[in-house]
């Protein structure tokens, strides 16, 4: 027995058990010992029974008990299945006692009291569980449990509420539970996760209330899954379906329904959800449509797992145990992700749009546009291409890309050349507008120039209407959406010409997640913070490449090769379309699609995604066939090495000031202007200055011998971010591929980036960067994890001091070899 089931356990002294004449007749006649009697009384099912009595149900054993004269009355063996090598015969269960501690009465009346739907905007996560309460669940098989139904109820209240309510009290985390049989019962709906819920899944084990009987079809229990999920769709709610059954479905041949089903859930919800299937008996049973659900889910993008206990160990309630707790340790990660902190506060809840549609992950790609796209031609009276739109740097604003079409009847006047020919030409007023040869002949231009051809004429000379090639007018859309981020989802989007073939390159169109204030409501504005967040990191990625090639220009022959096979780094240059859908206008985000392995390299919470041997990719790729999920990272995630401070963000930490102070060669001081060319301006003391003279000693670059992994310099370019802008800002969430051109220059190519800054800093207070910016937390939490490495060295980086982190009781100058021979 182990120490859990030793701390759980009821007793087994002996106690007085008076046994009638007939009782003591049928235990002679079925050769069923009193002590087997003993133990049903004192850890049996129990379920209530006419005139007073109780039943109990244990190792095959089914004993009738007077609770009011405490007479044994009669036993006899059950029908139902036990177990040949495992169960209750052989093993004591564990017997999980209810809370008396915490639950008070006002306790308990505090819990039902609460109204969790008049606070969606608080809930953290909703988690569904659906326990399978078939006949079959009644089977005495699982070493510590009294039956299948009896280890899932103890796993699920110790292992799932106990073991949060032991960590954190949060009353906004909310549980519904989904009983499965002929039909599906909702016996608990959305309560939140106390003492007194801990104290019903208990009750969930005895038979009194609930007794597993029947048929346990799947269709109705996921019915009551997409019901449930509808209750709060706040993008900040994290969802987790824990879907428990013991084998194939009484419904089996409602399968491809089955399948059909959580396969809606999942492509509605996406990433918000895990969908998790857990089988409750030994392998040999089939597990054939668990599997396929969570494969179902996985392929939409959710976490979708299967797993049951005899994949890991032996069939008992601690293999369960495991399964549920590192599952749930993974909702974790979720919860974090999707709770939307900005500076240190939480942000007001947003809900997530549920008319995303979204494909399988293989799904195959279209080589011509089909009802699953949405087809905007150049010049169609109801769908089509309204502008273009681009980012004006200098302004820190759209810009409108000039129309090569007619401004009145929308054909193409001008081809990628900017030449007309004889089908039109510019206005000479404000060289702003084409017109067509047709709308000139009808006297059109005389229309522009009265009412447009100023205000054009004044967009053109501040900038807001700039030249940029723009392939097709016609374009399509894909209805589903292939991917999704924290703030956006990401579609197909493609080029087509004049007898609607795609032409061009393979293109990505981003929207928002979440539901805008108003239903109508659809602006390029939503895109200004990403643009924002782009051209910054954009920027930094200027300075980062400039010190690489200034480095390279100063240095030996074997320095310049070396320094020259370093990758640089480049930021996705996105453009808006103004789409018209008959009476609705999108403006949705156009980008090039990322060729290549897309690998993330570091996250928005300190996580790292670092490369990893061979043979860890194959273990990582077998551990993601098992749970069902893609491994495109390219490498191991590691945890957050070290908890963020819970400092206050509104203080910046002394001796971060005092390095501010005294080392101002890093950067030229912030100018209280939200002018990008000025925020990186060299002039004056800049470090990077010396450092390319070679005059700064103390941090000069380190050049290695050794082969830095291409992810090193990654970590390193969020280092650089950091330097560079004086320690007031970082850029990190970085994603994309490594691209190797044919001159043999490797560039990465990254998009969808995050940047951290100090709220503080007037000039940053001008630029907003979304929900993404966790402000010096989100500083914090990357050198929790970050460790300088060659790449660093390279660049001549110094450690960061200012925050805790892994290196500062190391050498940050030692190369990796030397590092690991210490």
């Amino acid at each position: 027995m182990t120490s859990t089931q030793r701390f759980y356990s009821y007793s087994l002294a002996n106690s007085t058990l008076v046994s009638t004449s007939h009782h003591r007749e049928r235990c002679e006649e079925r050769n069923i010992a009193k002590v087997l009697c003993q133990k049903a009384r004192r850890m049996g099912l129990s379920e209530p029974l006419e005139n007073g009595r109780v039943g109990y149900t244990f190792g095959g054993t089914y004993y009738v008990h007077d609770a009011e004269t405490n007479r044994a009355i009669t036993c006899y063996p059950t029908k139902d299945k036990c177990g040949t090598k495992s169960g209750s015969k052989f093993v004591d269960p564990v017997m999980v006692m209810k809370d008396t501690e915490h639950v008070t009465e006002q306790y308990l009346r505090s819990h039902e009291d609460f109204d969790a739907l008049s606070k969606k905007e608080r809930w953290t996560n909703h988690h569904i569980l659906v326990v399978d309460m078939s006949g079959s669940m009644r089977t005495d098989d699982v070493n510590g449990a009294r039956c299948r139904s009896d280890g899932v109820w103890t796993c699920l209240a110790r292992d799932f509420v106990k073991a949060h309510l032991d960590k954190e009290k949060n009353w906004f985390d909310i549980v519904s539970v989904v009983l499965m049989g002929k039909r599906a019962k909702v016996a608990i709906r959305h309560e939140p996760m106390t003492w007194a819920l801990y104290n019903k899944l208990v009750a969930m084990k005895e038979w009194s209330k609930f007794r597993p009987e029947g048929h346990g079809n799947y269709l109705p229990a996921l019915t009551q899954v997409q019901k449930l999920l509808q209750l709060n769709t706040l993008g900040s709610v994290g969802l987790s379906v824990f879907f428990c059954s013991d084998g194939k479905p009484s419904d089996a041949g409602a399968t491809s329904n089955i399948v059909k089903t959580v396969g809606e859930i999942a492509s509605q919800f996406g990433r918000r959800l895990t969908f998790g299937c857990v089988g409750l008996a030994d392998r040999d049973e089939d597990f054939s449509v668990l599997i396929k659900m969570a494969n179902e889910a996985a392929a939409y993008g959710a976490n979708g797992w299967f797993d049951h206990p005899s994949c890991t160990s032996s069939f008992d309630v601690d293999s369960l145990s495991r399964i549920i707790s590192y599952h749930v340790s993974t909702l974790a990660l979720t919860k974090r992700e999707l709770s939307q902190t900005v500076r240190g506060k939480t942000a007001p809840g947003k809900s997530v749009r549920i008319d995303i549609l979204r494909e399988r992950g293989d799904t195959p790609d279209d080589h011509v546009p089909s009802i699953d796209w949405r087809v905007f031609r150049a010049s169609n009276s109801s769908q089509y291409t309204k502008h273009v739109w681009k980012w004006n740097t200098r302004d820190g604003d759209f810009c409108r890309v000039l129309d090569r079409r007619c401004h009145s009847c929308f054909s193409l006047v001008a081809d990628q050349a900017w030449e007309t020919g004889t089908r039109g030409e510019i206005c000479n007023g404000c060289k702003a507008t084409y017109l067509c040869s047709g709308c000139i002949a009808d006297g059109m231009w005389r229309g522009h120039r009265k009412e447009d051809c100023c205000a054009m004429l004044e967009e053109r000379r501040k900038g807001a209407v700039q030249k940029k090639d723009i392939i097709s007018y016609n374009v399509a859309w894909k209805r589903a959406c292939f991917g999704e981020g924290a703030e956006r989802v990401a579609y197909k989007f493609r080029f087509l010409n004049d007898d609607d073939n795609f032409i061009g390159p393979v293109m990505v169109a981003k929207e928002s997640r979440f539901v805008h204030d108003r239903p109508d409501e659809h602006n390029r504005r939503d895109h200004i913070q990403f643009m924002t967040a782009q051209v910054f990191a954009s920027r930094c990625a200027d300075k980062f490449n400039e010190y690489f090639d200034n480095l390279a220009a100063r240095n030996a022959a074997d320095v310049q090769q070396r320094v020259h096979a370093f990758p640089r780094i480049c930021f996705l240059e996105p453009l808006i379309f103004e789409l018209v859908d008959d009476s609705k206008t999108y403006n949705v985000l156009v980008e090039p699609f990322i060729d290549g392995e897309y690998t993330k390299y570091n996250g928005n919470y300190g996580d790292l995604f670092e490369a990893t041997s061979a043979e860890d990719g194959v273990n990582k790729a077998a551990m993601a066939s098992k749970v069902g999920r893609k491994t495109n990272m390219g490498g191991k995630i590691a945890p957050l090495l070290a908890a963020v401070a819970e400092e206050s963000d509104d203080e910046i930490s002394q001796s971060e000031e005092e390095s501010s102070q005294n080392d101002d060669s890093w950067g030229k001081a912030f100018v209280q202007d939200a002018n990008l060319t000025q925020f990186f301006s060299c002039e004056g003391t800049d470090y990077f200055a010396h450092l390319v003279d070679g005059q700064h000693v103390c941090a000069a670059p380190i050049m290695t011998d050794e082969v830095i992994p291409d992810g090193d310099f990654a970590q390193a370019f969020s280092h650089f971010s950091y330097l560079k802008s004086n320690r007031q800002s970082i850029v990190v969430d970085l994603q994309g591929s490594l691209k190797i051109h044919s001159d043999g220059r490797r560039e990465f190519i990254f998009t969808d980036p995050a940047v951290h800054t100090r709220k503080k800093n007037l000039f940053l207070q001008n630029l907003k960067f979304g929900r993404t910016d966790l402000g010096e937390k989100g500083m914090k939490a990357f050198f929790a994890t970050h460790v300088c490495n060659n790449a660093c060295r390279a660049l001549g980086l110094p450690p960061e001091t200012s925050f805790p982190s892994p290196q500062t009781k190391a050498n940050p100058f030692l190369t990796d070899s030397q590092r690991k021979k210490r």
